[in-house]
């Protein structure tokens, strides 16, 4: 059986929709939004659940500026939080953890690496784990970065294919 709610009515035209979750501790699913026209340039976050009467709004975010690209591809689900890759001088990716509601930096597969900004690929989940498929233009090679431990959030090179 499907059910369909209202989200809240302050949810504008002017922002743009980055995450969809259950909030493990409530049960309630939320929607994480991005506020598009903040005056100051810097991410804001807010979270809206079906039936309440106004989006809830999050601290601004540090974690990125306006010159990095926002949190604009899918994200991916592992160990009950969202992750984003941000490509821009290779800044590592984004966690969002869905039951504290808070972000958060995590070491990417190949931070500090300034190519990044030359490379394209995507964040998945591959075996129960998150992989980064990264395509280098100026080497013509796919590159797929493994996380081998959240905890220490180290990544390995599995496969390069020429």
């Amino acid at each position: 059986m499907r059910e369909f709610t209202r989200l809240p009515a302050d949810l504008s035209r002017q922002v743009e929709f980055v995450g969809f979750y259950r909030h493990a501790p409530t049960g309630e699913h939320r929607v994480l939004c991005h506020n598009l026209h903040h005056p100051r340039k810097i991410y804001q976050y807010l979270v809206a659940a079906p039936g309440q009467h106004a989006a809830r709004r999050l601290g601004p975010s540090n974690l990125w500026t306006d010159t990095d690209r926002s949190l604009i591809d899918k994200p991916v689900t592992h160990r009950g939080c969202l992750h984003w890759i941000l490509w821009r001088r290779s800044k590592g990716t984004v966690v969002f953890d869905t039951i504290s509601e808070e972000f958060r930096r995590m070491r990417g597969p190949v931070d500090g690496d300034t190519r990044m900004d030359s490379m394209f690929g995507r964040l998945v989940g591959v075996d129960g784990t998150l992989a980064a498929s990264l395509f280098a233009a100026d080497e013509r090679v796919l590159k797929l970065w493994v996380l081998e431990s959240y905890e220490q959030e180290a990544w390995a090179l599995r496969c390069l294919t020429p």
